[in-house]
């Protein structure tokens, strides 16, 4: 009985994985979220079919009844075991929309559409919007997607109920073999089993999302990789860095930034190369991120990502360390990039090791010392230091952003 109850459940499973991994596929999404919605129903119906086997069935099964009434998803699945997900259960707020990120700064182009219109179909409309538009040829696009349903008068968004519902079912099955086990012993299900599921559910919502490049349509995916020193990584460090990897102290960031700047020359001195890396400062020190980006539509996208993770911690400060290309023709610069075309492309630039530090209030420094390649050997040209407004920072106007608007919520309280 219980084993059958088991595959039961791991068919659940695999049917709420699929629903996840098509999110961005209505057809699809729908077609699995049906099946899961059946498939629930028919595991409590398994249970009352077989209460033969079950000794003294409604000593176990009554309390749990009562507990599914008071459960508002699993009154809501009752409600909806009959009906078709896409006809009945969806409801009006649910959406699907388009921005498009470019160049750091604004949001080019936004659009919503149907919730039953595919991703494939969304990012085929905005290319015919706005294909005239070379600048865009590097811009990210990104589909926010969410299905709604209501539930006892609120809107709830769909897969976090069917995850409420699996968690549920979940514990009645589990339940009920300890029930078999310890018939005397037995105490029934926790008075506030709902209650506890939703404090205790969590789970990764990036399925609403997917991000693909304008230029070549590439689904492209997060970048931020959190670097963690432990004792293992410090000691490989000296070993090859020796005194230069010490650990910087966060007092001041402004003279941090400094020393991250001096041990990122010293290490593509070592390496030949410097992978790019940010510094998010809060109350504890610094968090370390490897910057992952292969062009400029994922550095772009990264900077917004930046952004989301400086929230996250509460930062109050970022600095940006990467190599770079210095260009003396400003004016070719600009227009190769309303061109959409790569700097890398440009003639008479030069290599160069760059960082950008902006604090959250409003401080600032930029350093950049471009470098040849003399017989193997890697000889830095004396360092450009100035202090950029925060609007001048390209790169950093996705957290400046994020912080203004946090400032003017939080002015809007007082």
């Amino acid at each position: 009985m219980v084993g059958n109850l088991e595959h039961k459940i791991k068919e659940l499973d695999y049917l709420l994985v699929d629903a996840v991994k098509n999110y961005q596929s209505p057809e699809r999404f729908f077609t699995y979220s049906h099946s899961l919605i059946q498939a629930c129903r028919n595991l409590t119906f398994a249970v009352q079919s077989n209460k033969k086997e079950i000794p003294n069935f409604d000593t176990w099964y009554l309390p749990w009844r009562e507990t599914m009434k008071a459960d508002p998803y699993m009154k809501w699945l009752h409600a909806k075991r009959t009906k078709v997900v896409h006809e009945d259960v969806i409801a009006s707020e649910s959406y699907a929309s388009l921005i498009t990120l470019t160049d750091y700064a604004r949001v080019i182009f936004e659009a919503h559409y149907d919730y039953r219109t595919s991703t494939d179909d969304v990012i085929a409309n905005a290319k015919q919007q706005i294909i005239d538009k070379p600048e865009l040829s590097y811009a990210t696009m990104e589909v926010e997607r969410m299905y709604r349903v209501d539930v006892e008068g609120k809107s709830d968004e769909l897969i976090h109920v069917l995850i409420h519902v699996f968690q549920f079912l979940c514990m009645l099955v589990s339940d009920l073999e300890i029930y078999l086990d310890r018939k005397d012993g037995y105490q029934g299900p926790p008075l506030n089993l709902g209650n506890d599921i939703e404090n205790d559910l969590s789970y990764d919502d990036s399925f609403r999302f997917a991000r693909f490049k304008f230029r070549s349509g590439e689904s492209v995916g997060g970048s931020i990789v959190p670097i963690v020193r432990d004792d293992k990584m410090v000691q490989l460090a000296r070993e090859r860095y020796g005194e230069v990897a010490e650990t910087i102290s966060s007092e001041n960031v402004n003279e941090a930034a400094k020393s991250l700047f001096r041990i990122a020359k010293f290490m593509i001195q070592k390496d030949g190369s410097y992978l790019s890396m940010a510094f998010v400062h809060t109350s504890t020190g610094f968090n370390p991120l490897a910057a992952v980006f292969r062009d400029r539509s994922e550095k772009i996208l990264f900077s917004h990502q930046l952004a989301a993770y400086v929230n996250e911690l509460s930062g109050d400060a970022v600095i940006f360390i990467a190599e770079t290309w210095t260009i003396t023709d400003v004016k070719k610069w600009d227009k190769r990039i309303k061109e959409g075309k790569e700097i890398g492309g440009m003639r008479n630039k030069k290599e160069a090791l760059s960082l950008m530090m902006l604090g959250k209030d409003g401080t600032s420094l930029g350093i950049t010392a471009a470098f040849t390649r003399v017989d193997g050997q890697i000889v830095f040209d004396e360092e450009n230091v100035d202090y950029p407004s925060p609007e001048e920072m390209g790169f950093f106007i996705p957290v400046y952003a994020m912080w203004n608007d946090e400032l003017k919520s939080q002015q809007k309280k007082v």
